[in-house]
C-alpha cells in the first residue's frame, strides 16, 4: 500500500511538473507571438509610409514630366516664331541699290 502511494504522488508529481512545463511553454509562446505581432504590426506602418512616400514620388514625377512636356512645346513653338521672323527678316532687306553721286556738271 505504501508502495502503491508512493508510486501515486510520483506519478502527480510528474503530472504536475509536465503540466508546469507545458503551462511555461505556452505562455512563453504567446509573450513571443505578442512581439511578433507588435513587430509585424511596426513593419506594416513602415510599408505604409513608404508606399506614401512611392505614390508622392510617382505624382511630382508626372508633375516634372507634365511641366517639361509644355515647356519643350513652348521652346519649340518659340523656335518656330524665330524662323518665321528670320524668314520675314530676310524678306524685308532688300539689297540697297547703290546710289551715284550725280556727276558735277560746270555751271556757266
Amino acid at each position: 500500500m505504501e508502495n502503491s502511494s508512493t508510486f501515486k504522488n510520483i506519478i502527480i508529481a510528474i503530472l504536475i511538473a509536465v503540466a508546469g512545463y507545458f503551462s511555461y511553454s505556452a505562455y512563453n509562446a504567446e509573450d513571443q507571438l505578442s512581439s511578433q505581432t507588435a513587430e509585424i504590426k511596426n513593419l506594416n506602418g513602415q510599408i505604409a509610409t513608404l508606399n506614401q512616400k512611392v505614390t508622392d514620388y510617382e505624382k511630382a514625377d508626372a508633375q516634372k514630366k507634365a511641366v517639361m512636356s509644355e515647356l519643350e512645346a513652348k521652346v519649340a513653338a518659340q523656335s518656330k516664331d524665330l524662323e518665321d521672323l528670320k524668314i520675314l527678316l530676310a524678306k524685308s532687306v532688300k539689297p540697297s541699290k547703290v546710289k551715284e553721286a550725280p556727276k558735277a556738271t560746270k555751271k556757266k
